[in-house]
């Protein structure tokens, strides 16, 4: 973890396989875009996950390979590893507080 300018970090090999990533990038979904206007940016996001909450967004449904890895994202395991590694509980979901984000 790096704690400057704020607390972040890099996860590398998180895929059990390069077959999974790539059929990840091969499903990337394309449609279900939420956009975001500031004063000097436009961007877009697909949320997997609904902020607060360990639900997913009333959206198209998506791809299998996709699917599966919310599912993990959510999973007790994940959740508690993620959570000891940046030394901050994912409790109760994910809020937009700035403590966690999947």
């Amino acid at each position: 973890m790096r704690h400057h300018p704020f607390r972040w970090g890099v996860a590398r090999d998180v895929f059990g396989s390069s077959e999974a990533a790539r059929e990840l990038a091969r499903t990337f979904p394309d449609q279900d875009y939420w956009f975001f206007d500031t004063r000097d940016i436009r961007w877009e996001a697909h949320p997997l996950v609904v902020l607060g909450s360990d639900l997913r967004p009333r959206l198209s449904s998506l791809p299998a390979s996709w699917e599966e890895l919310v599912d993990d994202l959510l999973a007790p395991p994940y959740r508690d590893t993620l959570g000891e590694l940046i030394g901050c509980s994912l409790e109760g979901g994910v809020d937009g507080s700035g403590a966690a984000a999947l």
